[in-house]
C-alpha cells in the first residue's frame, strides 16, 4: 500500500487536490455502506479495474435474503453525493424562507390584533375613570354607576384574556420558529458549490444502506431534526 505522502510526492500539483478530496470521500463511507437486509458492514474490496462492497453475509446464510453481488464504489460515492445535494439544496431554499418569517413576524396580523387589543384596554379603563368621575359629581346614581362599571369591567377582563392568550401564542411561534431558522442556517457554514464535499458528506452522512442496484437508502443524521423543523416552518406559514 502506498501512504498519502509518497502517493502525493508522485502527483502533479494539479492532480493533488482531486485524489485527496477522492480518498477522503472513500474514506468516510467505508464502515457507513452496510447491508440493507442483514445490517451488516458491507466487505470491500479493490481490484485493477474497480473498487467495490459486497455482502460477506450471503456466502455463509439466507436468513437474511442478502445476495454477494458487487456494488461499485462509484456508483455508491454518486449516489450520497446526488441525496445529499437534494437535501442541502431544499434546506438552504427553507433557510431564506425561516429568514423572511422572521423579518416579517413583527408586522403579522397577530401581533396587529394584540395592538388593537391593547388599545381598546386602555380605552375601556379610560371609560371606567370617567364612570367613576361622573358617580362623585352625582351625575350618576349608585346602581346604574355599578351596572355600568361591571359592564366595563367584564369587556376589560374578556379582552385581556384574549390579548394573553394571543401572546402566548405569539411568543410560542416565534420560538418555534427561531428553532426552525437556526437549524436550517446552521447548513450554512457548507459550501457545497456543485456538489457535497467529504466534509459535508462526513457530517450529514450517517449510513448507507444497500438493499440491491436498485434500491439504495442514504440515512443522514440531520433526518429527525428536520422533520421537527419543517413541522415548525408548517405552523409558522
Amino acid at each position: 500500500m502506498i501512504s498519502r505522502g509518497s502517493r502525493l510526492s508522485k502527483l502533479k500539483n494539479g492532480e493533488t487536490q482531486i485524489n485527496l478530496y477522492l480518498d477522503n470521500i472513500k474514506q468516510i463511507l467505508y464502515k457507513r455502506v452496510r447491508c440493507g437486509y442483514c445490517g451488516h458492514v458491507l466487505r470491500y474490496r479493490t481490484s485493477s479495474s474497480r473498487n467495490y462492497y459486497f455482502c460477506r453475509t450471503a456466502n455463509y446464510t439466507d436468513k437474511y435474503g442478502c445476495t454477494s453481488t458487487q456494488y461499485s464504489e462509484d456508483e455508491i460515492i454518486n449516489i450520497v453525493k446526488t441525496v445529499v445535494k437534494s437535501y442541502m439544496d431544499i434546506i438552504l431554499n427553507l433557510e431564506r424562507l425561516s429568514t423572511d418569517l422572521k423579518q416579517t413576524q413583527n408586522t403579522s396580523s397577530v401581533q396587529k390584533i394584540i395592538a388593537r387589543l391593547t388599545g381598546e384596554i386602555e380605552q375601556l379603563q379610560s371609560s371606567k375613570r370617567l364612570l367613576y368621575e361622573r358617580y362623585k359629581k352625582g351625575s350618576l346614581d349608585k346602581e346604574t354607576y355599578f351596572k355600568d362599571r361591571e359592564s366595563i369591567e367584564c369587556n376589560i377582563n374578556n379582552k385581556t384574556l384574549e390579548r394573553e392568550t394571543l401572546s402566548v401564542h405569539n411568543i410560542e411561534q416565534e420560538e418555534v420558529l427561531n428553532m426552525a431558522h437556526c437549524f436550517f442556517g446552521s447548513f450554512t457554514q457548507f459550501q457545497i458549490g456543485d456538489e457535497p464535499n467529504a466534509e459535508v458528506i462526513n457530517s450529514l452522512v450517517e449510513s448507507i444502506l444497500i438493499f440491491d442496484r436498485d434500491k439504495t437508502k442514504v440515512n443522514l443524521s440531520f433526518a429527525e431534526k428536520l422533520e421537527k423543523a419543517l413541522h415548525a416552518l408548517n405552523q409558522s406559514l
